[in-house]
């Protein structure tokens, strides 16, 4: 569901609401391998997202300020059986929650600063939080917040050539990892218990350099180079992944060339 408002014939300002309920099975294993088998199925896989954009241009120099703001749900729920029938649970065979949200905010603001010259400048910052938990188990908790900021340049030398230029610094804080483990290095607890990750923050430059020529309104010409990075998710840092993987919690980005 959208509402806006519409002031003029450039302004816009929009509350949207969405809303997905879904549930999930997996097909039953039919080979030979018999540690093959899961009998899963997911019966809560709904999400839930609130957010306000807004684009407002002002008479001056073609200055114009874009907004969002957003907070986003994720309800999930596992459940794993012994057997076909989905009616014994045993071993590691539970039921499993995710209760995640994520909430962010961020802005572009942009403008002419000559005929030819265009700045633009923005930021946003995002928290993400998610939280799970096992059947008859204490919740484990994920926490990182992200700000990043851009600035991008574009200089037209005529109607039909341009060169873009942008740079922006991201950094992520880790602020909270946990998992529930029998034994924890970081407390020494021998026992089932919520043990903390060491945690650590990263940050990263990123650019870009582009030059565009178009020959007519189909077809253009570009050359650029860019370094573009990746943050490691919290399931790259922090997932055993059933017991295949040991958590990294210091994994560096991923850097590309291009």
């Amino acid at each position: 569901m959208k509402v806006a408002f519409t002031p003029n014939t450039t302004d816009e300002y929009a509350l949207v609401l969405s809303t997905q309920k879904g549930t999930k099975q997996q097909p039953l294993y039919s080979g030979e391998t018999a540690r093959a088998e899961r009998y899963w199925r997911w019966p809560q896989w709904d999400k839930d997202s609130i957010y306000f954009l807004s684009h407002t241009e002002f008479d001056s120099h073609n200055i114009y300020l874009n907004t969002k703001a957003f907070f986003d749900t994720f309800k999930n729920e596992l459940d794993s059986f012994d057997n076909a029938g989905f009616s014994r649970q045993t071993g590691s065979n539970r039921n499993s929650y995710y209760r995640d949200y994520s909430y962010g905010a961020g802005f572009e603001l942009g403008g002419d600063l000559t005929l030819n010259d265009t700045l633009k400048f923005s930021a946003v910052l995002k928290q993400d939080v998610h939280r799970e938990h096992n059947s008859n188990e204490p919740t484990a908790v994920d926490k990182d917040r992200t700000y990043s900021f851009g600035l991008e340049n574009t200089y037209r030398f005529s109607e039909r050539t341009k060169l873009i230029t942008g740079m922006s610094f991201d950094r992520r804080e880790a602020k909270r990892a946990e998992n529930y483990q029998a034994r924890c290095p970081t407390t020494n607890v021998r026992s089932q218990s919520i043990c903390p990750f060491n945690v650590a923050d990263k940050n990263v430059f990123n650019y870009q350099i582009k030059l565009v020529h178009s020959f007519d309104e189909q077809d253009e010409f570009s050359l650029g180079f860019a370094k573009k990075t990746r943050f490691p998710t919290m399931k790259d840092r922090y997932s055993y992944r059933l017991n295949r993987a040991e958590p990294n919690p210091f994994l560096d980005p991923e850097i590309a060339y291009h």
